[in-house]
């Protein structure tokens, strides 16, 4: 154990899915530049849309973790509990917060300021790779809790893990067709996470008609998937697209779980 460090950060640390295999000497020299807060059952760590100015590790306690989404509903993302980091993305990518973190028991946590973790990762590469592991699914998963809401309505924390479980995530290139006009439905509903997409219903002639733009939050393909039909137009990327996927087979088993989400579908 490093000297100085208390016995009880130590063993949080080394067991923190952060920093699980990472070398003694960065975890020490975390430890040297954290400082230790505590915060009351009820109170908020940290708040979305705030300039970020430090990141957090839990030592004792659980977090609620949870965004208002572009629909305006407060959605959970997740509990947070001992050895979770919490506010590293806003630290390492820049911009805002993108949740608002509340303590739902007593807890305490190390907090270390965003200059000190940014000299850490400058030092560290297995450390920027894990960091990128968990930025990376959080990001997929904010981008699930902020769009998926448009389909299945406001969500719970359980609900949204059902979704990301069966969520496939693709990437679409610029130019390249999602789907064809005629196409059997049976490969899903796409949510669009970032970029756009065009509809275009295309003539024998070889001539297309330009139908309606897809932008982030919204989905194509639903209409098919429900109606158990073909598609009804094509479907390519005018940008560089992120799209969360939803198998026809995963659709009706969260439609089984979820039969008031149809309601919702059917409204769109």
């Amino acid at each position: 154990m490093a000297p100085r460090m208390p016995a009880e950060w130590w063993d949080v640390l080394r067991s923190s899915a952060l920093l699980r295999g990472i070398g003694e000497t960065t975890i020490t020299r975390l430890a040297a530049v954290a400082r230790e807060v505590s915060i009351s059952a009820g109170d908020t760590l940290l708040s979305q849309g705030d300039e970020p100015d430090a990141l957090y590790l839990v030592l004792r306690g659980d977090l609620e973790v949870a965004l208002t989404n572009v629909a305006g509903d407060r959605v959970t993302l997740s509990v947070a509990g001992p050895g979770a980091v919490l506010g590293e993305m806003a630290v390492l990518l820049g911009g805002r917060r993108s949740s608002t973190v509340r303590a739902t028991s007593d807890a305490r946590l190390l907090r270390v300021a965003r200059a000190d973790a940014l000299a850490l990762l400058e030092d560290d590469e297995a450390l920027v790779d894990r960091f990128n592991a968990i930025v990376q699914a959080r990001l997929q998963r904010l981008q699930l809790a902020s769009y998926v809401s448009g389909l299945f309505g406001p969500l719970r924390g359980e609900v949204l893990d059902e979704i990301e479980r069966e969520v496939e995530w693709v990437s679409l290139p610029t130019g390249k067709v999602l789907f064809r006009q005629g196409d059997d439905a049976a490969d899903g509903i796409y949510i669009v996470a970032g970029g756009r997409l065009r509809v275009v219903l295309e003539h024998p002639e070889g001539v297309e008609r330009p139908l309606a733009e897809v932008g982030r939050g919204e989905s194509v393909g639903e209409m098919a998937l429900l109606g158990d039909g073909v598609r009804s137009a094509t479907v390519y990327a005018v940008r560089d697209s992120e799209l969360a996927r939803l198998s026809r087979e995963a659709f009706d088993r969260l439609m089984a779980r979820h039969p008031t989400a149809m309601m919702q579908i059917a409204r769109l």
